[in-house]
């Protein structure tokens, strides 16, 4: 029951506790001074074991292997704890001559005493009914007290950082570097668009990350940000722009022949979908959708710049000529808290998911595909 209860637990409501965990242990190597050889290491490592958990059979046999030692300890000590010897029977007592052993007095005074009342089902209570609750709360106590322990552990190594999403190869020094997979740079392993463990962040960073991601994600991701960062906190974000992207790679009009029309295509597609691009904004839908995932105050910044500090030269991508009033990319710097919306209330966003997001046409596809087999099956 313990290996099919967490089965059921870890693929439907905790997918993401192994990169919780990975991100723990990581960042505590971080927080203690480890050298970035055994980070890169202990990371590795973690990507590998998060790649085997996966497996329902690989998952199924560790928890298996985690709890059975102490399960053959516990049903060993309880059973001697709870060995109970054989009740011994009282010695019939003689009746009153005038009391045959049928009789009510007889059957009343030879009764055995009661250990106990019965239940319907022929059971008796225990004599001493708070033994067992005694032992429960004591269990649940001490299993209470590591909880807490841990938890305090956890957030202790996890707060305060300074987050760099989305590094890649191209970690930076004294920040911890965040990527969904394991290159030499990275500090902690997490899919970010699931869960961000960190809490009382001052900064977070992140760039050419968020065009990644398809918009529902970029929403998730953005209010775990709000939440990770503290109440003083800044995300930055760099991002490429959509209208330098339409202006500088698209040019109707302006084709001297078939071949510069066909050459705008590719350099408009290849903008949209290459690099494994999802959604590209404009500063206004950005803005936008970081005042909806919890931020009040959304400012644009230039490249390389900003009033804090320790935000100033953190872009590392490579650089395009910028348009006229057009820069290349989107900077953008959100902090403040604000009540996030449940629903993204932008004109058009809904019939955007139902077409990018939402597999209508394989469902309808499938709906048809099965009323054919049927009228098949019954020979019309």
């Amino acid at each position: 029951m313990y290996v099919i209860g967490w089965e059921i637990a870890y693929f439907n409501f905790f997918p993401d506790f192994l990169g919780q965990y990975s991100a723990h242990v990581l960042a505590k190597m971080h927080a203690r001074g480890a050298s970035q050889a055994d980070i890169q290491k202990t990371a590795a490592q973690m990507a590998e074991l998060a790649k085997h958990y996966s497996n329902p059979l690989y998952n199924s046999a560790i928890t298996f292997m985690e709890i059975f030692p102490v399960g053959l300890i516990v049903t060993l000590v309880s059973a001697a704890i709870l060995r109970r010897k054989p009740p011994r029977t009282p010695p019939r007592r003689p009746c009153r001559p005038d009391a045959g052993p049928g009789s009510l007095t007889a059957r009343a005074r030879h009764r055995r005493p009661d250990r106990g009342k019965r239940d319907r089902s022929g059971f008796r209570e225990s004599r001493r009914p708070g033994l067992a609750r005694q032992r429960d709360i004591g269990a649940s106590s001490l299993a209470g007290l590591i909880s807490r322990y841990l938890d305090r552990q956890m957030k202790r190594a996890s707060s305060g950082q300074k987050l760099h999403i989305g590094c890649g190869d191209e970690g930076i020094p004294g920040w911890v570097n965040i990527d969904l997979d394991p290159y030499p740079a990275v500090d902690v392993v997490q899919d970010v668009t699931r869960a961000l463990p960190f809490t009382d962040c001052p900064f977070i960073f992140a760039e050419h990350f968020i065009e990644h991601l398809t918009l529902s994600e970029a929403r998730r991701f953005l209010g775990l940000c709000r939440q990770a960062l503290a109440d003083g906190g800044v995300l930055r974000l760099t991002t490429p722009n959509l209208g330098w992207v339409w202006a500088t790679q698209y040019h109707p009009g302006q084709w001297s022949g078939s071949p510069e029309a066909i050459e705008d295509c590719f350099r408009l597609n290849r903008s949209f979908y290459g690099w494994g691009h999802h959604f590209l904004y404009n500063l206004d839908t950005l803005t936008r959708v970081l005042q909806a995932s919890g931020f009040a105050t959304v400012e644009s910044c230039s490249r390389g710049e900003s009033r804090h500090p320790a935000l100033r030269g953190l872009e590392r991508h490579e650089v395009y000529a910028d348009a006229p009033e057009l820069p290349h990319i989107l900077v953008v710097e959100a902090y403040g808290r604000r009540e996030p919306e449940p629903a993204l209330a932008i004109e058009g966003f809904g019939d955007y998911r139902r077409d990018t997001e939402m597999p209508y046409h394989k469902l309808q596809y499938a709906a048809l595909a099965a009323i054919r087999l049927l009228k098949r099956g019954l020979g019309r």
